[in-house]
Protein backbone atom coordinates (compact mmCIF):
# COMPACT_ATOMS: atom_id res chain seq x y z
CA UNK A 1 0.00 0.00 0.00
CA UNK A 2 1.13 3.53 -0.79
CA UNK A 3 1.53 6.00 2.06
CA UNK A 4 0.83 9.03 -0.14
CA UNK A 5 -0.24 10.07 -3.60
CA UNK A 6 3.31 11.24 -4.38
CA UNK A 7 4.62 7.78 -3.51
CA UNK A 8 2.18 6.24 -6.00
CA UNK A 9 3.20 8.75 -8.70
CA UNK A 10 6.89 7.91 -8.11
CA UNK A 11 6.16 4.20 -8.37
CA UNK A 12 4.27 4.62 -11.65
CA UNK A 13 7.19 6.63 -13.04
CA UNK A 14 9.77 4.03 -12.04
CA UNK A 15 7.76 1.13 -13.45
CA UNK A 16 7.48 2.87 -16.81
CA UNK A 17 11.11 3.94 -16.65
CA UNK A 18 12.23 0.32 -16.05
CA UNK A 19 10.14 -0.88 -19.00
CA UNK A 20 11.65 1.81 -21.24
CA UNK A 21 15.13 0.97 -19.93
CA UNK A 22 14.66 -2.70 -20.82
CA UNK A 23 13.64 -1.65 -24.34
CA UNK A 24 16.65 0.69 -24.60
CA UNK A 25 19.08 -2.05 -23.57
CA UNK A 26 17.81 -4.27 -26.38
CA UNK A 27 17.30 -1.69 -29.18
CA UNK A 28 19.63 1.17 -28.21
CA UNK A 29 16.96 3.89 -28.35
CA UNK A 30 13.80 5.07 -26.66
CA UNK A 31 10.67 3.35 -28.03
CA UNK A 32 8.90 5.23 -30.79
CA UNK A 33 5.12 5.47 -31.12
CA UNK A 34 5.13 2.60 -33.59
CA UNK A 35 7.28 0.40 -31.36
CA UNK A 36 5.47 1.04 -28.07
CA UNK A 37 2.66 3.58 -28.23
CA UNK A 38 1.87 3.37 -24.50
CA UNK A 39 5.43 4.02 -23.26
CA UNK A 40 6.09 6.74 -25.80
CA UNK A 41 2.79 8.46 -24.95
CA UNK A 42 3.47 8.18 -21.21
CA UNK A 43 6.90 9.83 -21.56
CA UNK A 44 5.52 12.65 -23.74
CA UNK A 45 2.65 13.34 -21.30
CA UNK A 46 4.99 13.26 -18.31
CA UNK A 47 7.33 15.75 -19.97
CA UNK A 48 4.45 18.12 -20.81
CA UNK A 49 2.69 17.93 -17.43
CA UNK A 50 5.69 17.56 -15.08
CA UNK A 51 8.89 18.04 -17.04
CA UNK A 52 12.50 18.93 -16.14
CA UNK A 53 11.57 22.09 -14.25
CA UNK A 54 9.66 20.19 -11.56
CA UNK A 55 11.55 16.87 -11.67
CA UNK A 56 15.05 17.43 -13.12
CA UNK A 57 16.42 14.07 -11.88
CA UNK A 58 13.66 12.06 -13.51
CA UNK A 59 14.06 14.09 -16.69
CA UNK A 60 17.76 13.09 -16.74
CA UNK A 61 16.75 9.43 -16.38
CA UNK A 62 14.53 9.67 -19.46
CA UNK A 63 17.18 11.50 -21.46
CA UNK A 64 19.70 8.78 -20.54
CA UNK A 65 17.45 6.35 -22.43
CA UNK A 66 17.43 8.51 -25.54
CA UNK A 67 14.09 10.19 -24.94
CA UNK A 68 13.86 13.47 -26.79
CA UNK A 69 10.73 15.54 -26.32
CA UNK A 70 9.52 17.37 -29.39
CA UNK A 71 7.06 20.21 -29.26
CA UNK A 72 4.16 20.16 -31.67
CA UNK A 73 5.91 22.80 -33.76
CA UNK A 74 9.17 20.85 -33.90
CA UNK A 75 7.26 17.72 -34.84
CA UNK A 76 5.56 19.58 -37.71
CA UNK A 77 8.91 20.94 -38.90
CA UNK A 78 10.37 17.46 -38.91
CA UNK A 79 7.49 16.14 -41.04
CA UNK A 80 7.77 19.16 -43.34
CA UNK A 81 11.50 18.53 -43.89
CA UNK A 82 10.90 14.84 -44.51
CA UNK A 83 8.34 15.59 -47.22
CA UNK A 84 10.52 18.36 -48.64
CA UNK A 85 13.51 15.99 -48.93
CA UNK A 86 11.35 13.46 -50.80
CA UNK A 87 10.08 16.17 -53.17
CA UNK A 88 13.63 17.47 -53.71
CA UNK A 89 14.88 13.97 -54.54
CA UNK A 90 12.06 13.71 -57.11
CA UNK A 91 12.99 17.12 -58.53
CA UNK A 92 16.69 16.19 -58.76
CA UNK A 93 15.76 13.11 -60.79
CA UNK A 94 12.93 14.43 -62.99
CA UNK A 95 13.53 18.17 -63.13
CA UNK A 96 10.08 19.20 -61.85
CA UNK A 97 7.86 19.02 -58.80
CA UNK A 98 5.77 15.83 -58.63
CA UNK A 99 2.31 16.12 -60.15
CA UNK A 100 -0.79 14.48 -58.69
CA UNK A 101 -0.43 11.58 -61.11
CA UNK A 102 3.24 11.07 -60.27
CA UNK A 103 3.01 11.36 -56.47
CA UNK A 104 -0.43 12.30 -55.18
CA UNK A 105 0.62 12.36 -51.50
CA UNK A 106 3.52 14.80 -51.96
CA UNK A 107 1.59 17.03 -54.33
CA UNK A 108 -1.36 17.31 -51.93
CA UNK A 109 0.97 17.83 -48.96
CA UNK A 110 2.59 20.85 -50.66
CA UNK A 111 -0.76 22.24 -51.77
CA UNK A 112 -2.34 21.88 -48.31
CA UNK A 113 0.71 23.35 -46.58
CA UNK A 114 0.76 26.34 -48.92
CA UNK A 115 -2.96 27.03 -48.49
CA UNK A 116 -3.22 26.38 -44.73
CA UNK A 117 0.14 27.78 -43.57
CA UNK A 118 1.95 30.02 -46.05
CA UNK A 119 -1.10 31.93 -47.30
CA UNK A 120 -2.24 32.46 -43.70
CA UNK A 121 1.13 33.85 -42.58
CA UNK A 122 3.52 34.56 -45.48
CA UNK A 123 6.16 36.29 -43.34
CA UNK A 124 6.48 33.34 -40.95
CA UNK A 125 6.74 30.71 -43.68
CA UNK A 126 8.54 32.60 -46.46
CA UNK A 127 11.74 30.57 -46.14
CA UNK A 128 9.94 27.25 -46.58
CA UNK A 129 7.91 28.69 -49.48
CA UNK A 130 11.11 29.73 -51.25
CA UNK A 131 12.52 26.22 -50.77
CA UNK A 132 9.45 24.72 -52.47
CA UNK A 133 9.55 27.24 -55.32
CA UNK A 134 13.24 26.37 -55.86
CA UNK A 135 12.27 22.74 -56.63
CA UNK A 136 9.57 23.70 -59.08
CA UNK A 137 6.45 23.94 -56.94
CA UNK A 138 3.76 26.25 -58.30
CA UNK A 139 0.70 26.80 -56.16
CA UNK A 140 -2.65 26.97 -57.90
CA UNK A 141 -5.68 28.33 -56.14
CA UNK A 142 -9.02 26.55 -56.50
CA UNK A 143 -10.06 29.15 -59.09
CA UNK A 144 -6.88 28.58 -61.08
CA UNK A 145 -7.42 24.81 -61.00
CA UNK A 146 -11.00 25.24 -62.22
CA UNK A 147 -9.84 27.63 -64.94
CA UNK A 148 -7.24 25.10 -66.03
CA UNK A 149 -9.87 22.35 -66.28
CA UNK A 150 -12.21 24.65 -68.18
CA UNK A 151 -9.55 25.59 -70.72
CA UNK A 152 -8.46 21.97 -71.19
CA UNK A 153 -12.02 20.84 -71.99
CA UNK A 154 -12.70 23.97 -74.03
CA UNK A 155 -9.64 23.36 -76.23
CA UNK A 156 -10.80 19.75 -76.84
CA UNK A 157 -14.28 20.98 -77.78
CA UNK A 158 -12.82 23.72 -79.99
CA UNK A 159 -10.66 21.20 -81.86
CA UNK A 160 -13.78 19.08 -82.47
CA UNK A 161 -15.70 22.14 -83.70
CA UNK A 162 -12.93 23.13 -86.11
CA UNK A 163 -12.97 19.62 -87.61
CA UNK A 164 -16.74 18.92 -87.68
CA UNK A 165 -18.33 22.38 -87.65
CA UNK A 166 -20.48 21.81 -84.56
CA UNK A 167 -20.26 21.16 -80.83
CA UNK A 168 -19.94 17.45 -79.98
CA UNK A 169 -23.18 15.61 -79.25
CA UNK A 170 -23.68 12.93 -76.58
CA UNK A 171 -22.92 10.22 -79.12
CA UNK A 172 -19.82 11.93 -80.51
CA UNK A 173 -18.15 12.88 -77.21
CA UNK A 174 -20.29 12.25 -74.15
CA UNK A 175 -17.58 13.40 -71.69
CA UNK A 176 -17.12 16.85 -73.27
CA UNK A 177 -20.86 17.30 -73.77
CA UNK A 178 -21.57 16.43 -70.13
CA UNK A 179 -18.80 18.72 -68.90
CA UNK A 180 -20.23 21.68 -70.84
CA UNK A 181 -23.78 21.00 -69.62
CA UNK A 182 -22.62 20.73 -65.99
CA UNK A 183 -20.44 23.84 -66.23
CA UNK A 184 -23.27 25.88 -67.70
CA UNK A 185 -25.75 24.74 -65.03
CA UNK A 186 -23.43 24.89 -61.99
CA UNK A 187 -21.41 27.99 -62.89
CA UNK A 188 -22.89 30.21 -65.59
CA UNK A 189 -26.55 30.01 -64.57
CA UNK A 190 -25.62 30.70 -60.92
CA UNK A 191 -23.39 33.67 -61.74
CA UNK A 192 -23.81 34.86 -65.36
CA UNK A 193 -21.91 38.11 -64.88
CA UNK A 194 -18.78 36.40 -63.56
CA UNK A 195 -18.80 33.65 -66.20
CA UNK A 196 -20.09 35.51 -69.25
CA UNK A 197 -16.75 35.48 -71.08
CA UNK A 198 -16.45 31.69 -70.84
CA UNK A 199 -20.10 31.27 -71.83
CA UNK A 200 -19.47 33.34 -74.98
CA UNK A 201 -16.47 31.13 -75.79
CA UNK A 202 -18.68 28.01 -75.66
CA UNK A 203 -21.46 29.61 -77.70
CA UNK A 204 -18.88 30.60 -80.35
CA UNK A 205 -18.06 26.91 -80.92
CA UNK A 206 -21.69 25.86 -81.23
CA UNK A 207 -22.64 24.93 -77.69
CA UNK A 208 -26.33 25.15 -76.91
CA UNK A 209 -27.48 24.62 -73.35
CA UNK A 210 -30.51 22.41 -72.99
CA UNK A 211 -32.63 22.53 -69.86
CA UNK A 212 -33.88 19.20 -68.54
CA UNK A 213 -37.22 19.69 -70.30
CA UNK A 214 -35.57 20.56 -73.60
CA UNK A 215 -33.17 17.65 -73.28
CA UNK A 216 -36.00 15.18 -72.59
CA UNK A 217 -37.99 16.66 -75.47
CA UNK A 218 -35.09 16.25 -77.87
CA UNK A 219 -34.47 12.69 -76.63
CA UNK A 220 -38.16 11.89 -77.19
CA UNK A 221 -38.01 13.10 -80.78
CA UNK A 222 -34.80 11.20 -81.47
CA UNK A 223 -36.50 7.97 -80.35
CA UNK A 224 -39.68 8.85 -82.25
CA UNK A 225 -37.78 9.35 -85.50
CA UNK A 226 -36.14 5.93 -85.05
CA UNK A 227 -39.52 4.31 -84.37
CA UNK A 228 -41.11 6.05 -87.37
CA UNK A 229 -38.28 4.81 -89.62
CA UNK A 230 -38.88 1.29 -88.31
CA UNK A 231 -42.61 1.64 -89.04
CA UNK A 232 -41.94 2.82 -92.61
CA UNK A 233 -39.73 -0.23 -93.27
CA UNK A 234 -41.70 -2.95 -91.43
CA UNK A 235 -45.25 -1.60 -91.42
CA UNK A 236 -45.70 -1.88 -87.65
CA UNK A 237 -44.36 -0.43 -84.41
CA UNK A 238 -41.23 -2.08 -82.90
CA UNK A 239 -42.12 -5.06 -80.71
CA UNK A 240 -40.44 -6.65 -77.69
CA UNK A 241 -38.85 -9.22 -80.00
CA UNK A 242 -37.91 -6.86 -82.84
CA UNK A 243 -36.90 -3.37 -81.70
CA UNK A 244 -37.07 -4.03 -77.98
CA UNK A 245 -35.29 -0.80 -76.94
CA UNK A 246 -37.75 1.43 -78.83
CA UNK A 247 -40.73 -0.61 -77.64
CA UNK A 248 -39.54 -0.25 -74.05
CA UNK A 249 -38.99 3.50 -74.51
CA UNK A 250 -42.56 4.01 -75.80
CA UNK A 251 -44.11 1.83 -73.07
CA UNK A 252 -42.20 3.68 -70.31
CA UNK A 253 -43.03 7.10 -71.73
CA UNK A 254 -46.72 6.26 -72.04
CA UNK A 255 -46.95 4.83 -68.52
CA UNK A 256 -44.73 7.36 -66.67
CA UNK A 257 -45.47 10.56 -68.63
CA UNK A 258 -48.60 10.43 -70.79
CA UNK A 259 -50.93 8.65 -68.38
CA UNK A 260 -50.06 11.15 -65.62
CA UNK A 261 -50.96 14.17 -67.77
CA UNK A 262 -52.84 13.17 -70.97
CA UNK A 263 -53.89 16.70 -71.92
CA UNK A 264 -50.31 17.99 -71.93
CA UNK A 265 -48.91 15.12 -74.00
CA UNK A 266 -51.84 14.27 -76.30
CA UNK A 267 -50.02 15.47 -79.45
CA UNK A 268 -47.14 13.09 -78.86
CA UNK A 269 -49.51 10.24 -78.01
CA UNK A 270 -51.30 10.77 -81.35
CA UNK A 271 -47.94 10.72 -83.16
CA UNK A 272 -47.15 7.33 -81.61
CA UNK A 273 -50.61 5.97 -82.47
CA UNK A 274 -50.08 7.08 -86.08
CA UNK A 275 -47.06 4.76 -86.40
CA UNK A 276 -48.79 1.76 -84.86
CA UNK A 277 -47.99 2.01 -81.17
CA UNK A 278 -50.49 0.33 -78.88
CA UNK A 279 -50.05 0.59 -75.13
CA UNK A 280 -50.61 -2.57 -73.13
CA UNK A 281 -50.65 -2.25 -69.36
CA UNK A 282 -49.20 -4.96 -67.11
CA UNK A 283 -52.65 -6.04 -65.91
CA UNK A 284 -53.83 -6.53 -69.51
CA UNK A 285 -50.80 -8.72 -70.25
CA UNK A 286 -51.41 -10.81 -67.13
CA UNK A 287 -55.12 -11.18 -67.93
CA UNK A 288 -54.33 -12.23 -71.49
CA UNK A 289 -51.84 -14.86 -70.29
CA UNK A 290 -54.36 -16.11 -67.73
CA UNK A 291 -57.11 -16.46 -70.32
CA UNK A 292 -54.82 -18.25 -72.77
CA UNK A 293 -53.76 -20.76 -70.13
CA UNK A 294 -57.34 -21.09 -68.85
CA UNK A 295 -58.67 -21.87 -72.34
CA UNK A 296 -56.00 -24.58 -72.82
CA UNK A 297 -56.93 -26.12 -69.46
CA UNK A 298 -60.65 -25.92 -70.30
CA UNK A 299 -60.08 -27.68 -73.63
CA UNK A 300 -58.18 -30.48 -71.84
CA UNK A 301 -61.01 -30.81 -69.27
CA UNK A 302 -63.71 -31.05 -71.99
CA UNK A 303 -61.79 -33.85 -73.72
CA UNK A 304 -60.75 -35.89 -70.67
Amino acid sequence: EYKSFDEWVDDVFMKNYEAAKAFFEVHGHFPTRKEDKRLNGWARNWWLKVGPEKEPQKAKLLKSLGFCHKSKENWRKEIWMKNYQEAKAFFDEHGHFPTKKEDKRLNEWARNWWRNNYLMNPELYQEEADMLIAIGYVYQSADEVWNGKFMKNYEAAKAFFEEHGHFPTDKEDKEIRLWAMNWWRDNYLKNPQLNQEKADMLIAIGFEYLSRDKYLNRSWFDCYVEARTFFEVHGHFPTQKVGRRLNGWAMNWWRNIYLKNPELYQDKADMLHAIGFEYICVDDVRNEKFMNNYQEAESFFNVH
